[in-house]
């Protein structure tokens, strides 16, 4: 069972991880972000700078930067070790789906086979409520949890995707960043976390100038997210014990889901947005493949179903909460 080997791993990473202040630190400006110029006035507004030399190494190596608003060090202790879990969550989940495909009765075509979509039914009930069972599709869902093994490990020049590839962590435990025209905040009291592509000279996006980045994309986390009685991280979940679907959201559910929209990912639009485990696999039996293989609560839902059940090595019974009805169907 792989639970406990996670438990010790994301323990080991959290004392690792206690972000304080080096005597290096500064604020930097690597890809040269361009000050905002407001169309209408000309005035320029400058943009916010990275916070260079806290660490963890992930930062150093520019696998993501720290915006200047991420000062506190418990705020950034919590998002790297946020960031190392999803990234362990989504290599465990690459492998499962390895593992399934090779499990299936027959090798995957081009086509729905009915015999693997009962065997997927019968075994994997992860991907069954998730994806429908669709064993013609499971290569695409591995190959999208290895777009995030391999381009969030990487720094911003070796990622591809034809575009500006840095991404930038924007802390807002305060909820002071703002909406496009200042008139409300970007987050508000029930979003979780938002990504922002890199910003196009001439389009108003929907954050404050100071944040439209046209070198990066943003990861905006919102206040919901610090509140660990929400979002823990999933260490503590497993040491809580409490692994049915409806017990089990987390801080790395968040990341993961918010990985899909990042343009060198998967780039998913933000709309529709169907959260929830329940939503996203509701989403599944609804809509065609073209739709909810868009759905990002899909892919982080996947990971923490199969995660928490861990069919493949016999680990107990199903962690869908028992007496909720199952949307989808063998």
């Amino acid at each position: 069972m792989l639970l406990p080997t996670l438990f010790l791993l994301c323990s080991s990473v959290s004392v690792g991880h206690a972000l304080y202040a080096r005597a290096g630190q500064q604020l930097t400006n690597p890809d040269n972000e361009p000050d905002y110029r407001d169309p209408v006035t000309g005035n320029t507004i400058p943009k916010s700078r990275v916070l260079s030399g806290v660490g963890p190494q992930a930062a150093d190596n520019r696998w993501f930067d720290w915006d200047e608003s991420c000062s506190d060090a418990d705020q950034r202790t919590k998002i790297a070790n946020t960031f190392d879990h999803s990234l362990q969550l989504t290599m465990f989940m690459s492998q499962h789906l390895d593992q399934l495909q090779m499990k299936l009765p027959t090798p995957p075509g081009t086509g729905l086979n009915q015999a693997n979509k009962k065997f997927i039914f019968q075994t994997d009930p992860a991907y069954a409520q998730m994806f429908k069972g669709l064993d013609h599709k499971i290569n695409y869902v591995k190959e999208t949890f290895d777009l995030v093994n391999t381009r969030a490990q990487s720094p911003p020049a070796t990622r591809g995707g034809g575009g500006p590839s840095a991404l930038r962590f924007i802390c807002n435990a305060d909820d002071k960043v703002m909406n496009q025209d200042n008139t409300q905040p970007y987050c508000g009291t029930t979003v979780h976390a938002l990504t922002a592509p890199p910003h196009s000279v001439g389009d108003p996006g929907h954050i404050e100038p100071k944040y439209r980045f046209e070198t990066a994309t943003s990861i905006t986390f919102c206040p919901a997210f610090f509140a660990d009685d929400q979002f823990p991280n999933i260490d503590a979940v497993v040491g809580s014990g409490k692994h049915t679907l409806d017990q089990v959201e987390c801080a790395e559910r968040v990341l993961i889901h918010e990985y899909m929209h990042v343009p060198w990912i998967r780039d998913m639009p933000g709309i529709p947005d169907y959260t929830g485990y329940y939503n996203a696999a509701n989403y599944a039996k609804r809509y065609p493949w073209n739709a909810f293989s868009a759905n990002p609560d899909n892919y982080a839902w996947l990971v923490l179903y199969a995660y928490f059940n861990n069919n493949n090595v016999g680990c107990g019974a199903d962690v869908w909460p028992q007496g909720q009805d199952k949307p989808n169907k063998g």
